[in-house]
């Protein structure tokens, strides 16, 4: 069985754990498919239509046609809709919509879920707009074209670009205050922290960060999109020119440090990715459910791990082509490195404080594919040679499965939305978390994986070669 070798300096591991409250059985093909939700909590959206958790299923408008953006807020609780220069909704946990305007310049939902901001150009008027999600009703924040946006995470502050006719300007404003002018110039606005600090680039991929009446530069990258926040959007980590080097910045630094060196493959954050996006015709995803980018997995040349501790700390270099998986909890973060080659078939477990490392544990006897994270900050969960599957949290393992496939990235997925496990036992499909035991979610199956036009969704393969997509546990979509 799995030997595990213990250095300790520290004893435990704190992780978040969130409890998953689960009723209402749905069943599909036969199999009884483990319970969701009686009350939605998190929704999702694939190929024009919207699930929620607790198994209701609704079209997407037409009028937004084929080609549309989904931000969501960092619980997937609420989202909008948008479609560039078409309409915008707002589309809650139950699956209702609300339709904020029928032609939109850009749109934008807070962290928190609690506020959405929109451009308006129809009728011959343009404006900008505030949609307070609790009272359900629209402010306007501001006349003009506004082609730009981002709130705050608390859902307090918004941030914007307004052009004039001759120029574009920066702004700042509260749901119901006067706006407030900070730049003048072609900025695409990227975030705004809860104190109104705001980070912008410029159309030549240059950064900048604008507070209390201060521009500092931060940096020039041709790589717009590599780049990440922290969940409070006072810490922004970016790659520079050329797809090499990266760079931190923090509110009250004078600047931007360089904390690697070197070509970068994907800059990784080590935490829960949250889909959260404000800048218009971009679907990538920014800001990170972690108070601290410390711990910030990401893959230099030939695809080598590393991860960074802070500026004055060293990188450190993880075994190259191994899985490495971090779980950031604040100013402390467990890291699980997995490798295998001829000479080393390990699992090591190390936690972190202030880039120290605190402790470490080793296991033998698992290869690097039988390794998963639940990404929303719980646990790890491990594959042994011999097929036992384990749950790592708080510092322990513990048993799940005696039968579960070991190796192989066929073998097990962790679904972003719901945080639970998905493995096979033999030819049937299991599914597991922490207050779910194993149940049977489809027979047949042949392998798992994800992608095919969303990451947060688990695909399986039955014997046949069918495709299938589970959504919320059930077999929402074969073909």
């Amino acid at each position: 069985m799995m030997r595990a070798v213990l250095k300790k300096m520290k004893t435990g591991f704190v992780l978040l754990t969130v409890m998953l409250v689960m009723a209402i059985p749905i069943t599909g093909g036969g199999i009884e498919l483990y319970p969701l939700r009686s009350n939605p909590k998190t929704i999702t959206e694939y190929k024009r239509k919207m699930y929620n958790d607790a198994g209701k299923v609704v079209d997407v408008p037409e009028d937004l046609g084929m080609s549309y953006d989904v931000y969501y807020d960092k619980e997937w609780s609420g989202a909008i809709l948008r479609s560039i220069t078409g309409p915008c909704y707002y589309v809650d946990r139950d699956l209702n919509f609300k339709l904020l305007c029928s032609r939109n310049t850009c749109a934008a939902i807070s962290f928190n879920g609690e506020a959405v901001v929109y451009g308006q150009s129809e009728g011959g008027e343009k404006a900008f707009y505030w949609y307070d999600v609790e009272k359900d009703k629209s402010y306007k924040v501001m006349t003009g074209y506004v082609n730009s946006a981002t709130l705050s995470p608390n859902g307090k502050k918004v941030a914007f670009v307004r052009y004039d006719g001759k120029n574009s300007s920066v702004f700042v404003a509260e749901k119901v205050s006067k706006p407030e002018p900070v730049a003048r110039g072609d900025y695409d606005v990227i975030s705004v922290s809860d104190a109104g600090e705001i980070i912008c680039s410029e159309y030549l991929g240059k950064f900048y960060s604008f507070s209390d009446g201060q521009k500092v530069g931060i940096g020039e990258t041709d790589s717009i999109n590599q780049y990440c926040l922290n969940n409070k959007c006072t810490q922004f980590m970016f790659v520079g020119k050329n797809e090499k080097n990266v760079y931190f910045y923090e509110f009250g630094m004078g600047g931007s440090e360089m904390v690697y060196e070197g070509s970068v493959g994907t800059l990784k954050p080590g935490a829960y990715h949250v889909r959260q996006s404000n800048r218009t015709s971009s679907l990538h995803q920014d800001i990170y459910d972690t108070e601290s980018l410390l711990g910030t997995v990401f893959y230099g040349a030939k695809l080598t791990p590393y991860m960074f501790h802070g500026v004055d700390k060293e990188i450190e270099q993880f075994p190259a082509r191994s899985t490495v998986y971090t779980i950031n909890t604040g100013d402390e973060y467990t890291v699980m490195i997995a490798q295998s080659s001829k000479d080393n078939r390990t699992v090591t477990i190390k936690k972190y404080k202030d880039g120290e490392c605190l402790d470490e544990k080793i296991f033998d006897d698992i290869t690097k594919e039988s390794v998963a994270c639940d990404e929303r900050g719980r646990c790890f969960y491990i594959v042994d040679d011999f097929g036992v599957l384990y749950r790592y949290e708080d510092g322990e393992l513990k048993e799940i499965d005696k039968k579960a496939k070991a190796g192989g990235n066929d073998g097990m997925k962790v679904n972003v939305l719901d945080g639970l496990l998905y493995y096979r036992k033999g030819a049937d499909l299991y599914v597991t978390g922490d207050e779910t035991k194993p149940t049977v979610v489809a027979e047949n199956c042949d392998s798992i994986t994800s992608g095919m036009g969303t990451e947060y969704n688990i695909f399986y393969y039955d014997m046949s070669g069918k495709t299938h997509i589970l959504i919320y546990g059930y077999d929402a979509v074969s073909y």
